[in-house]
C-alpha cells in the first residue's frame, strides 16, 4: 500500500476540480471578439451560439470575426477557441442566422495564391 503525504490529497482534489471546471468552459475566457458601437446597445438583439469547425486558436477566432464583421447587422461576436463555440448577436431587421450562416462557410479568396478556398469554417450546430 502507498502511503501519500498527508497534503498530497487536498492538492489531487484542487487539481482535479480546476481540470474538470476547465475542460467544461464554465470560465472560458474568448479567444477573441468584437463589438459593433452602433449596433451593441440595440434593444431588439437577437443571438447565436454555434459551434464553428475552424475556429481552434486566437489567430484563427480573429480570422472568423473578420470574415462577418462588416456584413451588416452584426452587433457582437465572441470566439471560444477551447470549445470552438461563437456567440453572435445580431440585428434581425438586418441579418437573419441563414445569411450569417452562409457568411461563415462562404469560399475566401486567398491573395497571395490567388485561389478560392473552401470549408475554412462550417457551423456545426
Amino acid at each position: 500500500m502507498i502511503k501519500l503525504p498527508k497534503w498530497a490529497l487536498p492538492i489531487l482534489l484542487i487539481v482535479v476540480l480546476v481540470l474538470t471546471v476547465n475542460s467544461t468552459g464554465l470560465f472560458a475566457l474568448p479567444s477573441a471578439e468584437y463589438a459593433n458601437p452602433e449596433l451593441v446597445n440595440n434593444g431588439n438583439l437577437k443571438s447565436l451560439e454555434w459551434k464553428v469547425k475552424g475556429v481552434k486558436c486566437r489567430g484563427t477566432s480573429q480570422f472568423f470575426i473578420s470574415r462577418i464583421k462588416d456584413s451588416g447587422g452584426i452587433a457582437s461576436i465572441e470566439t471560444y477557441a477551447s470549445t470552438k463555440k461563437c456567440l453572435i448577436k445580431y440585428d434581425p431587421s438586418l441579418t437573419d442566422p441563414e445569411r450569417i450562416k452562409q457568411l461563415i462557410e462562404a469560399p475566401y479568396f486567398h491573395p497571395e495564391s490567388r485561389q478560392w478556398i473552401e470549408g475554412i469554417f462550417t457551423v456545426v450546430d
